[in-house]
């Protein structure tokens, strides 16, 4: 008798960001609900970006104690989008630069606009979280 295994979705490592975003009367407020490190299908992880657009909400997060180029891709999401939960997935560039289990990460949400001419962060939340994810590289 033989069977017959469907192909499974890769699973890569990247952190799940839940956050809210509300422009208030042209004040950008942001909150950082959740943070942690999960195995996603590949499918689920968006667009990442070395240089994002702009303006836009820029999600990303980096390593304590390493070298600050240790920054992941930014994850992007447009500045029209409001609300109390929203769901994005941060990735990594290369399997090398997934963190240790153990290791301190910051996730950092900023929300980039134009103000007196350039571009300038207007509101952000940062949240710590500790990688506990273990992933074959």
């Amino acid at each position: 008798m033989s069977a017959c295994v469907g192909s499974q979705p890769e699973k890569l490592p990247a952190i799940e960001v839940i956050f809210s975003h509300y422009n208030v009367s042209g004040n950008h407020v942001v909150e950082i609900h959740e943070a942690k490190g999960v195995l996603v299908d590949k499918k689920d992880v968006r667009n990442i970006y070395e240089q994002p657009p702009y303006p836009g909400i820029h999600v990303y997060a980096y390593i304590l104690g390493k070298n600050l180029r240790d920054v992941t891709p930014v994850t992007y999401v447009p500045l029209s989008k409001e609300g109390g939960s929203i769901k994005v997935y941060v990735g990594f560039r290369s399997p090398e630069e997934v963190p240790e289990k153990g290791d301190l990460l910051v996730v950092v949400v900023d929300v980039v606009e134009k103000k007196d001419g350039k571009f300038a962060t207007v509101a952000t939340d940062s949240k710590r979280i500790t990688w506990n994810v273990s992933w074959e590289k």
